[in-house]
């Protein structure tokens, strides 16, 4: 067994550990908050502990989701439930290859900000200032 051979193995155990540390602590989280989907109000949400909601909004058209708000209660921001409810909206769009335009001002920045990933990226459509920003990083 080669040097190389025996980082790269320290290596793929070490990125696997991590992997499963990161996927334990979203299923925790995604345990402790649930989203629900209600398709015919077009919403994702979020019951909290105070009997408020935490919603992310959208439109459906054929192939294409509109998502058009998420509104998270003042003493719940900055807790991640806002991006949980965005990755939900993001992984359903993805897994029912539908096209996903970004109105929202929130999904914008975060999937400007956080996502990077070319495989998401074509399924971005809209609005324009996303679609070129994102081919002026490349």
């Amino acid at each position: 067994m080669s040097i190389y051979s025996n980082i790269n193995i320290k290596i793929t155990f070490f990125t696997s550990f991590i992997f499963k540390q990161t996927k334990l602590q979203i299923i925790q989280k995604r345990y402790l908050h649930k989203v629900q989907h209600n398709i015919n109000r077009q919403i994702f949400y979020i019951k909290l502990e105070t009997a408020e909601k935490a919603v992310l909004l959208y439109n459906k058209n054929d192939n294409i989701l509109d998502i058009k708000s998420v509104n998270v209660p003042e003493q719940y921001r900055r807790q991640g439930i806002g991006r949980l409810l965005a990755e939900t909206a993001i992984t359903y769009a993805v897994l029912n290859n539908y096209r996903l335009i970004l109105t929202c001002r929130f999904m914008q920045r975060y999937f400007y900000n956080s996502i990077k990933n070319t495989h998401l990226e074509k399924h971005i459509i809209g609005p324009l200032n996303i679609l070129s920003s994102l081919n002026n990083d490349r």
